[in-house]
């Protein structure tokens, strides 16, 4: 998940070597395992490019907060506004090798392909460059695993008023009782999304990192009442979370995976657990940045961009999923034949 290309180098949008460099080798080790044991697709889980789309693009200006899009001296305005959709392209270049395999892609929004508080503009601007908003993910017959991806953004933001976000989220909430509920019934629930419902708790804070507490359980009650285990998978928090539990006695477990561009560690962790995680994602960005990344790495006498590095061993994930449950795997980019 979260390519983000021009993420590192925020100031320059048009710079996102690393992120490509980081993105490259996971698709690189994506096709290499693909050759020893065939995956049966693949999935990016938003965030391919780091430019807000429903967001101008501005000049930094000393003594004030940092516009969210920022650009360069350089550069003039024009330019700058066209270069989110020069980074979805490039990270299209990659995932384009992954069909020129013959492996599946699938692909979910992330706020920063639809916006924090997205509109039609920004969901008609995301389909025509990555497709539906969401869809069942076609698995052969018999493997007695559903898996769907969805639109998460719908749940975080607090927007309801804005353009067809209250349409959508109906949609797709039929969309996901309709998946729970036909037959034939799988024995594996996968759900794909950008943001994570919680990280520990569903009646922890709401934040950056998760969904509003009404859409968790409004969601949640709707996929859990057949009965079926669930594996969420998601991104969003560029740390690897691990969470196993349950739904009104239902098993369910929550998969947040890294960065494939840049990873972020959060204190100073590589991996954080689910109560952590949950205190840093249940604050607003800015504060969770300012506390669990700048004051953090000040703390350990670190440059702060030392807790912002594209690692390798850390993203790019393979799920084995299966009626008798899951097993995940880090560092597809180290995957060499």
């Amino acid at each position: 998940t979260d390519p983000q290309f021009g993420m590192k180098s925020f100031t320059n949008p048009f710079d996102w070597a690393e992120e490509s460099r980081m993105l490259g080798k996971v698709v690189e080790g994506t096709i290499n395992m693909h050759k020893l044991h065939p995956f049966q697709f693949a999935f990016i889980g938003g965030d391919m490019q780091n430019w807000y789309p429903d967001a101008p693009a501005e000049r930094s200006v000393e003594g004030k907060p940092a516009p969210r899009n920022p650009c360069p001296e350089d550069k003039d305005l024009a330019a700058c506004g066209a270069v989110g959709e020069e980074q979805a392209k490039a990270v299209k270049a990659h995932t384009d090798r992954l069909k020129a395999e013959q492996i599946s892609c699938y692909f979910s929004p992330g706020n920063h392909d639809v916006g924090d508080d997205p509109d039609q503009k920004t969901h008609d601007y995301y389909q025509g460059l990555w497709g539906p908003l969401w869809a069942e993910v076609a698995v052969p017959t018999g493997e007695d695993v559903r898996v769907v991806h969805f639109n998460s953004q719908v749940f975080w933001t607090a927007k309801d008023g804005a353009d067809g976000v209250a349409d959508q989220r109906d949609k797709i909430k039929r969309f996901l009782e309709q998946q729970a509920n036909k037959a034939p019934k799988p024995k594996l629930l996968v759900l794909m999304t950008h943001i994570p419902p919680f990280m520990n708790d569903i009646n922890e804070g709401e934040g950056w990192g998760n969904w509003k507490k009404q859409h968790r359980t409004d969601i949640l009650d709707i996929v859990s009442k057949p009965g079926i285990p669930m594996l969420w998978v998601t991104g969003h928090f560029h740390a690897n979370v691990v969470w196993d539990g349950s739904y009104k006695g239902v098993p369910m477990a929550i998969r947040v995976t890294s960065s494939a561009g840049t990873t972020m560690h959060w204190d100073g962790m590589r991996q954080l657990e689910p109560a952590h995680a949950s205190v840093v994602a249940s604050k607003p960005v800015g504060a969770a940045f300012i506390q669990d990344i700048v004051q953090a790495a000040l703390s350990a006498e670190k440059v702060p961009a030392l807790y912002l590095e594209p690692v390798i061993d850390e993203s790019g994930m393979r799920i084995s999923a299966s009626s008798k449950w899951c097993q995940e795997q880090w560092g597809l980019a180290q995957q060499d034949l």
